[in-house]
Protein backbone atom coordinates (compact mmCIF):
# COMPACT_ATOMS: atom_id res chain seq x y z
CA UNK A 1 0.00 0.00 0.00
CA UNK A 2 0.74 3.53 0.39
CA UNK A 3 2.52 5.56 2.97
CA UNK A 4 0.04 6.90 5.54
CA UNK A 5 -2.00 9.97 5.44
CA UNK A 6 -2.57 13.15 6.70
CA UNK A 7 -3.68 13.27 10.29
CA UNK A 8 -7.27 13.43 11.39
CA UNK A 9 -7.39 17.05 11.51
CA UNK A 10 -5.76 17.79 7.79
CA UNK A 11 -9.05 17.19 5.69
CA UNK A 12 -9.72 20.95 7.24
CA UNK A 13 -6.60 22.20 5.89
CA UNK A 14 -6.80 20.16 3.07
CA UNK A 15 -10.15 21.51 1.92
CA UNK A 16 -9.39 25.39 2.38
CA UNK A 17 -6.60 23.74 -0.06
CA UNK A 18 -8.81 22.96 -2.81
CA UNK A 19 -10.28 26.08 -2.51
CA UNK A 20 -7.53 27.80 -4.20
CA UNK A 21 -7.54 25.24 -6.62
CA UNK A 22 -10.81 25.66 -8.17
CA UNK A 23 -11.60 29.64 -7.32
CA UNK A 24 -8.08 31.02 -7.46
CA UNK A 25 -5.72 32.24 -4.62
CA UNK A 26 -7.44 33.53 -1.49
CA UNK A 27 -6.09 35.10 1.89
CA UNK A 28 -6.08 32.06 4.45
CA UNK A 29 -4.98 34.29 7.05
CA UNK A 30 -1.66 33.29 7.77
CA UNK A 31 1.25 35.89 9.08
CA UNK A 32 4.07 36.72 6.93
CA UNK A 33 6.90 38.76 8.17
CA UNK A 34 7.25 42.30 6.26
CA UNK A 35 10.99 42.71 5.83
CA UNK A 36 12.12 46.30 5.38
CA UNK A 37 15.32 47.44 3.99
CA UNK A 38 16.26 50.99 3.51
CA UNK A 39 18.03 52.16 0.85
CA UNK A 40 21.55 52.37 0.88
CA UNK A 41 23.96 55.16 0.91
CA UNK A 42 25.36 55.70 -2.54
CA UNK A 43 28.43 58.24 -1.15
CA UNK A 44 29.03 58.33 2.77
CA UNK A 45 29.25 61.67 3.87
CA UNK A 46 31.11 62.65 7.20
CA UNK A 47 29.37 62.85 10.54
CA UNK A 48 26.23 60.97 9.10
CA UNK A 49 24.66 58.66 11.46
CA UNK A 50 25.05 55.62 9.47
CA UNK A 51 21.90 53.78 7.40
CA UNK A 52 19.78 51.56 10.57
CA UNK A 53 20.39 47.75 10.03
CA UNK A 54 17.09 45.96 8.28
CA UNK A 55 14.38 45.49 10.47
CA UNK A 56 11.44 42.69 10.37
CA UNK A 57 8.15 43.32 11.69
CA UNK A 58 5.02 40.84 12.03
CA UNK A 59 1.45 41.72 11.94
CA UNK A 60 -0.14 41.71 15.64
CA UNK A 61 -1.62 39.18 17.04
CA UNK A 62 -5.22 39.60 17.50
CA UNK A 63 -6.52 37.63 20.85
CA UNK A 64 -10.00 35.80 20.03
CA UNK A 65 -12.50 34.97 22.26
CA UNK A 66 -12.34 30.95 22.82
CA UNK A 67 -16.36 30.69 21.76
CA UNK A 68 -15.25 32.44 18.60
CA UNK A 69 -12.47 30.49 17.65
CA UNK A 70 -14.33 27.55 17.60
CA UNK A 71 -17.13 29.25 15.60
CA UNK A 72 -13.96 30.02 13.22
CA UNK A 73 -13.09 26.52 12.72
CA UNK A 74 -16.40 25.75 12.19
CA UNK A 75 -16.54 27.69 9.38
CA UNK A 76 -13.50 26.16 7.88
CA UNK A 77 -14.90 22.50 7.40
CA UNK A 78 -16.38 21.89 4.03
CA UNK A 79 -19.80 23.93 3.82
CA UNK A 80 -22.78 21.39 3.71
CA UNK A 81 -23.21 21.46 0.13
CA UNK A 82 -20.87 23.62 -1.83
CA UNK A 83 -18.52 20.57 -1.88
CA UNK A 84 -20.62 18.15 -3.48
CA UNK A 85 -22.23 20.51 -5.64
CA UNK A 86 -18.82 21.90 -7.16
CA UNK A 87 -17.78 18.09 -7.70
CA UNK A 88 -20.49 16.91 -9.49
CA UNK A 89 -20.29 19.92 -11.86
CA UNK A 90 -16.77 19.73 -12.14
CA UNK A 91 -16.72 15.25 -13.01
CA UNK A 92 -19.52 15.98 -15.18
CA UNK A 93 -22.78 14.29 -13.21
CA UNK A 94 -25.89 15.17 -15.18
CA UNK A 95 -28.76 13.10 -13.47
CA UNK A 96 -27.40 11.31 -9.80
CA UNK A 97 -29.97 9.12 -10.42
CA UNK A 98 -28.84 7.49 -14.17
CA UNK A 99 -25.57 5.18 -14.91
CA UNK A 100 -23.69 6.11 -17.42
CA UNK A 101 -22.52 3.72 -19.80
CA UNK A 102 -18.46 3.92 -19.84
CA UNK A 103 -16.88 4.29 -23.34
CA UNK A 104 -14.82 0.96 -24.46
CA UNK A 105 -11.46 0.69 -22.60
CA UNK A 106 -12.59 2.00 -19.21
CA UNK A 107 -14.20 -1.18 -18.59
CA UNK A 108 -15.50 -4.73 -19.96
CA UNK A 109 -17.01 -4.51 -23.20
CA UNK A 110 -19.51 -7.77 -22.50
CA UNK A 111 -21.71 -7.77 -20.07
CA UNK A 112 -20.43 -9.58 -16.59
CA UNK A 113 -22.58 -11.09 -13.94
CA UNK A 114 -22.27 -8.77 -11.35
CA UNK A 115 -22.49 -11.20 -8.68
CA UNK A 116 -19.24 -13.24 -10.35
CA UNK A 117 -17.03 -10.09 -9.56
CA UNK A 118 -15.02 -9.92 -6.15
CA UNK A 119 -14.63 -6.29 -6.15
CA UNK A 120 -11.05 -5.43 -5.52
CA UNK A 121 -10.15 -9.05 -5.11
CA UNK A 122 -9.62 -10.19 -8.72
CA UNK A 123 -5.79 -10.86 -10.33
CA UNK A 124 -4.65 -7.31 -12.34
CA UNK A 125 -4.96 -7.92 -15.78
CA UNK A 126 -3.88 -5.03 -17.22
CA UNK A 127 -3.66 -1.53 -16.39
CA UNK A 128 -6.84 0.89 -15.67
CA UNK A 129 -7.55 3.91 -18.19
CA UNK A 130 -6.95 7.41 -15.94
CA UNK A 131 -10.05 8.61 -15.31
CA UNK A 132 -12.35 10.63 -12.68
CA UNK A 133 -15.72 9.15 -11.78
CA UNK A 134 -18.58 9.89 -9.57
CA UNK A 135 -20.05 6.63 -8.16
CA UNK A 136 -23.47 7.08 -6.07
CA UNK A 137 -23.70 4.37 -4.20
CA UNK A 138 -25.25 2.56 -0.81
CA UNK A 139 -28.38 1.51 0.63
CA UNK A 140 -27.25 1.69 4.56
CA UNK A 141 -25.27 4.82 4.25
CA UNK A 142 -25.88 7.08 0.91
CA UNK A 143 -23.12 8.03 -0.34
CA UNK A 144 -21.47 9.46 -3.38
CA UNK A 145 -17.90 8.80 -4.04
CA UNK A 146 -15.19 10.69 -6.20
CA UNK A 147 -12.81 7.94 -7.73
CA UNK A 148 -9.66 9.23 -9.10
CA UNK A 149 -7.42 7.35 -11.41
CA UNK A 150 -3.87 8.09 -11.50
CA UNK A 151 -1.50 8.32 -14.78
CA UNK A 152 1.79 6.44 -13.23
CA UNK A 153 2.98 3.54 -15.45
CA UNK A 154 2.40 0.44 -14.35
CA UNK A 155 -0.24 -2.69 -14.22
CA UNK A 156 -1.80 -1.33 -11.13
CA UNK A 157 -2.45 2.40 -11.03
CA UNK A 158 -2.74 4.51 -7.92
CA UNK A 159 -6.22 5.88 -7.03
CA UNK A 160 -7.72 8.32 -4.61
CA UNK A 161 -11.38 7.79 -2.96
CA UNK A 162 -12.94 10.76 -1.59
CA UNK A 163 -16.70 9.50 -0.12
CA UNK A 164 -19.29 12.26 1.09
CA UNK A 165 -22.27 11.69 3.12
CA UNK A 166 -25.63 12.41 0.62
CA UNK A 167 -27.47 13.55 3.74
CA UNK A 168 -25.19 16.16 4.72
CA UNK A 169 -23.18 16.82 1.68
CA UNK A 170 -20.23 16.59 3.59
CA UNK A 171 -16.72 14.97 3.05
CA UNK A 172 -16.65 11.55 5.12
CA UNK A 173 -13.64 9.71 4.25
CA UNK A 174 -10.63 9.94 2.21
CA UNK A 175 -8.00 7.24 1.32
CA UNK A 176 -5.79 5.73 -0.97
CA UNK A 177 -6.34 2.77 -3.43
CA UNK A 178 -4.82 1.10 -6.78
CA UNK A 179 -6.96 0.68 -10.28
CA UNK A 180 -6.49 -2.47 -12.67
CA UNK A 181 -9.08 -4.33 -14.82
CA UNK A 182 -8.96 -7.83 -14.44
CA UNK A 183 -8.93 -10.85 -17.30
CA UNK A 184 -13.20 -9.84 -17.94
CA UNK A 185 -12.45 -6.69 -18.25
CA UNK A 186 -14.06 -5.69 -15.31
CA UNK A 187 -12.63 -1.88 -13.91
CA UNK A 188 -11.19 -2.68 -9.82
CA UNK A 189 -10.77 -0.27 -6.81
CA UNK A 190 -8.79 -2.14 -4.63
CA UNK A 191 -8.88 -0.29 -1.53
CA UNK A 192 -8.14 -3.12 0.84
CA UNK A 193 -5.98 -2.46 4.65
CA UNK A 194 -6.47 1.06 3.27
CA UNK A 195 -5.44 4.19 6.08
CA UNK A 196 -8.86 5.86 6.24
CA UNK A 197 -9.17 9.44 7.46
CA UNK A 198 -11.44 12.02 7.40
CA UNK A 199 -14.10 13.26 10.00
CA UNK A 200 -16.07 9.68 10.19
CA UNK A 201 -13.02 7.47 10.22
CA UNK A 202 -13.25 6.93 13.84
CA UNK A 203 -15.69 7.01 16.14
CA UNK A 204 -15.90 9.76 19.13
CA UNK A 205 -13.80 6.70 21.11
CA UNK A 206 -11.31 7.11 18.73
CA UNK A 207 -12.03 3.73 17.13
CA UNK A 208 -11.82 2.33 13.85
CA UNK A 209 -15.55 3.49 12.37
CA UNK A 210 -15.27 3.05 8.14
CA UNK A 211 -13.71 0.26 6.96
CA UNK A 212 -12.20 1.18 3.26
CA UNK A 213 -14.77 0.40 0.23
CA UNK A 214 -13.16 -1.76 -2.53
CA UNK A 215 -15.18 -1.52 -5.98
CA UNK A 216 -16.12 -3.14 -9.00
CA UNK A 217 -17.20 -0.98 -12.25
CA UNK A 218 -18.85 -2.22 -15.40
CA UNK A 219 -19.08 -1.26 -18.76
CA UNK A 220 -22.95 -0.52 -17.99
CA UNK A 221 -22.51 1.94 -15.52
CA UNK A 222 -23.41 -0.63 -12.79
CA UNK A 223 -20.86 -0.65 -9.25
CA UNK A 224 -20.90 -2.95 -6.93
CA UNK A 225 -18.53 -2.57 -3.30
CA UNK A 226 -17.06 -4.55 -0.73
CA UNK A 227 -15.37 -3.16 2.41
CA UNK A 228 -13.03 -5.01 5.05
CA UNK A 229 -15.34 -6.12 7.28
CA UNK A 230 -18.86 -7.15 5.94
CA UNK A 231 -18.76 -10.04 3.79
CA UNK A 232 -22.31 -8.35 1.93
CA UNK A 233 -21.41 -5.55 -0.60
CA UNK A 234 -23.73 -2.60 -1.56
CA UNK A 235 -24.58 -1.89 -5.09
CA UNK A 236 -24.42 1.54 -6.79
CA UNK A 237 -23.70 3.20 -10.07
CA UNK A 238 -22.00 5.61 -11.69
CA UNK A 239 -22.83 8.86 -12.67
CA UNK A 240 -20.51 11.37 -13.77
CA UNK A 241 -17.40 10.34 -15.87
CA UNK A 242 -14.27 12.67 -16.77
CA UNK A 243 -11.77 10.67 -19.17
CA UNK A 244 -7.55 12.17 -18.79
CA UNK A 245 -7.20 11.82 -23.08
CA UNK A 246 -10.27 13.58 -23.68
CA UNK A 247 -10.74 16.21 -20.91
CA UNK A 248 -7.52 16.98 -19.51
CA UNK A 249 -7.67 19.86 -17.77
CA UNK A 250 -10.53 19.03 -15.79
CA UNK A 251 -9.15 15.33 -15.13
CA UNK A 252 -5.81 17.50 -13.79
CA UNK A 253 -8.02 19.40 -11.80
CA UNK A 254 -10.07 16.90 -10.35
CA UNK A 255 -6.73 14.74 -9.78
CA UNK A 256 -5.38 18.09 -7.88
CA UNK A 257 -8.14 18.14 -5.96
CA UNK A 258 -8.17 14.93 -4.73
CA UNK A 259 -4.69 14.87 -4.20
CA UNK A 260 -4.64 17.52 -1.79
CA UNK A 261 -7.94 16.41 0.07
CA UNK A 262 -6.03 12.82 1.07
CA UNK A 263 -2.46 13.44 1.10
CA UNK A 264 -3.30 17.15 2.32
CA UNK A 265 -0.16 18.92 0.08
CA UNK A 266 0.95 18.66 -3.52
Amino acid sequence: MFPAMVNRTGWMAAALAVAGILCGPADLGAQEAVVVVPAPNVVPAPNVVPAPQPQIFFPPVVQTDPAEADADTDAAAPPAAADTSLLLKESGESDPALPITLPAGIANPDDVTVNTVNPGRETPASPAVPAAMIISWGTRDHCHSLVVIGRQVGLERPAYVITFMDDTGRMAVTYRASAFRDARGVLHIDARKAVVDGPKARDPQGDENWSPDSMAIFATGAVCTKDDRNPDGETGIVTGLVCADTATARYLRLWSLAQVMVDGSL
